[in-house]
């Protein structure tokens, strides 16, 4: 492995250049993106069938290599959505399009919703 501790006793992984830094941190905001565009996704789902999605969500996280986020008001903010986009932009991603799409269609649907 590559760790190094700094000044501040953090470690640090050392890469090759970069272009693969760089790559590191968008791809793992897609796969965060993945992550809740799936949680989304199931909350549409469960409301179809009549199902507690929190319920399910709660039994779902009691396994060790589970962490289903909560699906709320769409993914928003500014570097998820970027950074997926990115990364589609660099190569065609039937995956990550679909999450993107998921996303939208969630965003849809939560307008449909009743209020709480």
């Amino acid at each position: 492995m590559n760790f190094y501790k700094g000044q501040l006793g953090i470690p640090m992984y050392t890469v090759s250049s970069v272009e693969v830094a760089e790559m590191c941190k968008i791809t793992e905001n897609s796969h965060r993106y993945l992550q809740i565009a799936f949680a989304e996704d199931l909350k549409m789902m469960c409301n179809n069938i009549g199902m507690n999605f929190n319920e399910l969500r709660a039994a779902m996280n009691t396994n060790w290599n589970v962490d289903l986020p909560e699906a709320r008001d769409g993914i928003g903010r500014h570097c998820l959505p970027k950074d997926i986009r990115y990364v589609t932009s660099l190569t065609p991603s039937i995956l990550l399009s679909s999450a993107i799409e998921v996303d939208q269609k969630y965003r849809q649907w939560l307008t449909k919703q009743p209020k709480q």
